[in-house]
């Protein structure tokens, strides 16, 4: 009769051991992707914005030039051409003959040749207010459209410039 030995031999010690640790680095990687996967969507939130993401310094004149209305807008360069994104305006007193600047929304827009187009209120074409001007690397300038349902209520100039 053959006595059985209790103890492992060093070889299978070794391949345990190496196993256990392959299994440790495979959960710590799952752990890690499924981390990131939850948190991307609210990368936003935590203050990471994508590399063509760029805030601008925006400030809104009324039809005489004096400033009325300041805040951040901020755009997403989708490709060459097609832009998204949001603005937070806030507006001085009186300024109701701006139109539907003050708040915060999203917008759209694209850009050919150094022009800028943008919609402030995507889908609506009553009480709207839209931005054309002429676009560079470090600022937008041009003049910005309230719209009604009667055509143009109001405009004046307006310049966003590059944080």
């Amino acid at each position: 009769m053959i006595a059985k030995s209790n103890k492992i031999d060093s070889a299978t010690t070794k391949q345990y051991t190496q196993w256990r640790l392959l299994q440790k680095e495979h959960i710590y990687l799952l752990s890690l992707s499924l981390f990131l996967v939850a948190c991307l969507p609210a990368c936003s939130d935590l203050g990471v914005t994508p590399a063509n993401e760029i805030t601008y310094l925006y400030a809104a004149k009324d039809s005489v030039g004096n400033v009325r209305i300041t805040g951040d807008l901020i755009i997403n360069f989708e490709n060459p051409s097609q832009l998204h994104g949001s603005w937070k305006f806030s507006g001085a007193e009186n300024s109701q003959d701006m139109g539907a600047q003050i708040g915060e929304g999203s917008l759209e827009g694209h850009t050919e040749d150094n022009q800028f187009y943008a919609d402030l209120h995507p889908g609506f074409r009553d009480h709207n207010v839209i931005l054309v001007g002429d676009f560079d690397e470090s600022k937008i300038s041009g003049e910005w459209q309230w719209i009604t349902i009667a055509g143009v209520t109001s405009s004046g100039d307006f310049i966003a410039i590059r944080k």
